[in-house]
């Protein structure tokens, strides 16, 4: 080999840092972090109390306002463990309570994984591939949205990301120190959230893959590491045990099909809007920008996605292999347990599948070949795409306003009026943004009130015309008019049953239609 085809080889196979090590001191790979952990941030804080609390947020307010040490014992309301409301809990001692105040830690936490990501991505390939995947988790419009939600997903993906990035060092290097940081990360990983254990099982599935962990030392580690996290979640055991019972009762979730699963990596992967009105104005007034659109996020993403397996077939990485098995192992555990037992199939438990996924698709810039060239050129469509997600995002109006709903029948309602809750949780919603400003009108729920037991039933259903028998009581109130809250008909009265109910025994007056809810006006 002379001299001139050593030196191109090895600035070909020239270390990522000596790429990304500019003159500017806020060009390198530090000063570029820190930009995109600040717009990740930006896009986290941006907007994030435009909707008014939905159906899970709910529930999340009502437990931070009970006791410290009844917290682990409410079990009906939802299957997550305590450690997310205990954070919570404190946080709201130190703000005063309002919708971007419980909404923040989130948008903090789901920050924090920016740093996680360019951790893994350096770790597993290089510091370019880890900046990559940190832009790309910073502009998903899927980790935006839960991190913008008060519940415990941004906790939950945090905490997967710190014991993945704890197991790969110890792939590399397995000191003490790496088997102390997987072992609390892994323990705080079992109570952040109900399915936990399946998160905690990919994770040791993906351990075990790795050809050098077959040692004995590492393996009496690996079991040792994994009967502490084990023992920690002992305690939980026994009320985790009555959740699932719980769960199991109250909750009806359709089994997954082909098409669910299709449209949750949709998802995962940030399809652009869906009509025009959700694109920046210059685009909106050109009706064939929309499936151009997402026609190019559909190949740039399945072309981004394959690219590290293509490359992988040719020359074997076991990196890139195990993102590929990681990401595949959650679907894997919950269709199983779908299928075999209980459906628990929901879009938003995969939220940690943007883990690997995320790395996959920054890993499939980095090698050579006769395609080298459409590689950078898909990175950029799929970022505009993105983008396009992330505008739409913004401008969408897909959940419930119960802020809306609650000022206009604050303002509305007379003295003595019945408010009717479809879903019962809905109370909660109402007494978070009327402050307790209408104490005179009578809040009841279908088939009951959301305070009539010790603990809200979050799978409370209208499922027969006996549910309704409580109706009757408001033929006999002095009230003059009832307001039928009706939103979220197709999980708690599919049937419609009490709509019916109320317009066969009273006088509909007026409807007003709000994003996600309906208020019925009836008159006696």
């Amino acid at each position: 080999m002379t001299a001139i085809e050593s030196q191109q080889l090895s600035s070909r196979h020239a270390p990522a840092r000596d790429l990304l090590t500019p003159m500017h001191p806020w060009l390198s790979s530090r000063g570029i972090l820190t930009l995109l952990i600040a717009a990740g941030l930006f896009l986290r804080l941006h907007a994030i109390d435009r909707f008014s609390l939905w159906f899970d947020e709910a529930i999340t307010v009502w437990k931070i306002h009970q006791p410290f040490s009844k917290l682990p014992f409410l079990i009906r309301s939802d299957t997550v463990p305590p450690l997310y409301y205990y954070i919570l809990k404190t946080w709201t001692l130190l703000f005063a309570e309002s919708d971007f105040s419980i909404r923040l830690l989130s948008a903090l936490l789901g920050t924090a994984a920016l740093l996680v990501i360019f951790l893994l991505g350096k770790l597993l390939f290089d510091r370019q591939t880890g900046l990559l995947a940190a832009f790309l988790l910073a502009v998903s419009t899927y980790h935006i949205q839960y991190s913008q939600e008060a519940r415990s997903y941004s906790l939950l993906f945090l905490c997967f990301g710190i014991s993945l990035y704890f197991l790969i060092q110890i792939v590399q290097s397995p000191r003490k120190v790496y088997w102390i940081g997987y072992t609390v990360s892994a323990a705080l990983l079992v109570y952040s959230h109900g399915v936990s254990l399946v998160y905690l099982a990919s994770l040791n599935v993906y351990f075990l893959a790795q050809r050098c962990t077959w040692k004995k030392r590492v393996i009496r580690a690996w079991v040792a590491a994994n009967c502490i996290v084990l023992a920690t979640f002992a305690p939980w055991l026994t009320i985790y045990i009555q959740q699932i019972a719980a769960f199991r009762e109250q909750t009806q979730l359709p089994a997954p099909s082909l098409s669910k699963l299709i449209d949750t990596l949709i998802l995962l992967g940030s399809l652009p809007p869906s009509t025009p009105g959700l694109l920046p104005p210059g685009f909106q007034t050109w009706s064939f920008s929309l499936p151009l659109i997402q026609l190019a996020w559909l190949i740039s993403s399945l072309f981004l996605f394959l690219a590290p397996l293509l490359a992988s077939l040719r020359n074997p990485s076991r990196n890139i292999l195990s993102l590929y098995l990681l990401f595949v192992l959650p679907f894997a555990f919950i269709v199983t347990i779908s299928l075999a037992v209980r459906s628990l199939y929901v879009d938003r438990l995969f939220v940690v599948c943007l883990i690997p996924l995320t790395l996959l698709l920054a890993a499939s810039n980095r090698g050579s070949g006769s395609l080298n060239f459409l590689r950078p050129a898909s990175l950029c469509l799929f970022s505009l795409c993105s983008l396009f997600s992330v505008y739409g995002y913004y401008k969408s109006e897909w959940k419930e306003d119960f802020r809306r709903a609650t000022r206009y029948l604050v303002k509305t309602a007379e003295p003595g009026d019945v408010l009717l809750f479809m879903v019962h949780v809905g109370e909660i919603q109402f007494d978070w943004y009327s402050r307790g400003a209408r104490s005179d009108l009578i809040k009841t729920g279908a088939p009951e009130g959301i305070y009539e037991r010790e603990e809200p039933d979050s799978g409370l259903m209208v499922r027969h015309p006996q549910d309704l028998n409580r109706l009757d009581k408001l033929l006999r109130t002095p009230s003059r008019h009832v307001w039928f809250i009706r939103n979220r008909t197709y999980t708690h009265d599919p049937r419609e049953l009490t709509r019916q109910w109320l317009d066969t025994h009273l006088q509909r007056v007026t409807s007003v239609q709000l994003p996600g809810i309906e208020l019925i006006c009836y008159r006696r």
